[in-house]
């Protein structure tokens, strides 16, 4: 038994390189207009969010 028809795979792939493609051009936005990375953004935004954190309540919260 497939774990996904062929359908269902071409659908994922093409869902995977979609998000590739929105990642990079969401990088090179942010690099061109703010001279930041996605993961600075990632930072700033949880900062921005929650306020004052221990750095290591930061990096759970970003996935670091």
């Amino acid at each position: 038994m497939e774990w996904l028809s062929d359908e269902q795979q071409r659908i994922w792939r093409d869902y995977l390189a979609m998000t590739g493609r929105l990642h990079t051009a969401m990088h090179r936005q942010l690099q061109q207009d703010c001279e930041l990375s996605l993961s600075d953004y990632d930072v700033l935004v949880a900062l921005s969010e929650r306020g004052a954190m221990r750095i290591n309540e930061l990096g759970d919260l970003i996935g670091w």
